[in-house]
């Protein structure tokens, strides 16, 4: 009982782990912008930290997620 929690646990600290597939990797950080852009008028100056939150979570996974389409762009 207590080494399922402590795997479910493990699995929600993994970025994209807790759905199941790499690809839906940042799908967290990807909504807090749609909701960030939706509550400010879609003006991505006020959603600058959840825009860089994105850009971090998809430099963490090579930009390999349906999320990340910048990801080609992230500087070197």
């Amino acid at each position: 009982m207590g080494s399922a929690f402590g795997k479910a646990q493990q699995g929600k600290t993994m970025r994209g782990a807790a759905s199941g597939s790499p690809e839906d990797a940042c799908k967290k950080e990807a909504c807090k912008i749609q909701a960030c852009l939706s509550k400010n008028n879609y003006n991505p100056d006020a959603c600058t930290r959840e825009i860089d939150a994105l850009k971090r979570c998809c430099e963490g996974v090579q930009g390999k997620s349906v999320h990340c389409a910048f990801g080609s762009q992230l500087p070197a």
